[in-house]
């Protein structure tokens, strides 16, 4: 098992958004890991982990074992669902909530210029309803409750793009469609990003 030496650590659920990250962070694949795809650039590692939070959870301890450093940033990016707001618009996490109590958990968000922030729901499948201001998706509550394991709670992030809302439901969306909604948001990926390995710099001893 090759290690590498990041110090943030993306998780991503779908291929479709790993190929628009991979794009925007200029990151590589990292050809000897063959458990999970892995890639790397600048102090960046981006896992692939397949959706379900579950399979978040797997990604991230993965990356735990590949990464030589334990002072690391977290960020999940992703999409999601909403009520109301528009396909594309940026949202940050203030909170997720699992499916049990456990995977509920108060996060810290950086300033995100061009963000919504709001509560993250993670379900177990597809939401086709939205009952309430909450952004819904599959993956936030088991990143950040395997993050935890070996980070602290401020250099945990959560960022997701809107891919589906009452006009829009998740019969609609499509890997090219999922690719364009995060390319369409390189910029304030980049900067989320920067703000993040520098944050973590500045409060490591």
């Amino acid at each position: 098992m090759k290690r590498c030496e990041a110090r943030l650590n993306l998780v991503a659920a779908l291929p479709a958004e790993a190929k628009a990250l991979t794009r925007i962070l200029h990151l590589q694949r990292l050809e000897s890991e063959r458990y999970l795809p892995v890639y790397v650039a600048n102090g960046i590692a981006l896992v692939v982990t397949g959706p379900g939070l579950q399979a978040a959870q797997t990604g991230v301890r993965y990356l735990q074992q590949i990464t030589v450093s334990r002072r690391v940033g977290w960020l999940n990016v992703g999409i999601s669902g909403h009520a109301d707001l528009p396909l594309g618009e940026a949202l940050i996490a203030s909170r997720v909530i699992g499916p049990e109590p456990a995977y509920t958990r108060d996060l810290q968000p950086l300033a995100c210029p061009g963000c919504s922030t709001l509560p993250v729901c993670t379900v177990t499948s597809p939401q086709t309803d939205y009952p309430d201001s909450r952004a819904y998706e599959m993956e936030a509550a088991g990143f950040v409750h395997a993050a935890l394991e070996s980070t602290l709670p401020d250099r945990i992030q959560v960022l997701k793009i809107v891919s589906d809302n009452r006009q829009h439901p998740t019969r609609a969306i499509s890997a090219r469609m999922v690719k364009e909604l995060i390319l369409q948001q390189a910029s304030l990926i980049r900067q989320l990003v920067e703000r993040m390995q520098d944050h973590v710099t500045a409060t490591s001893p």
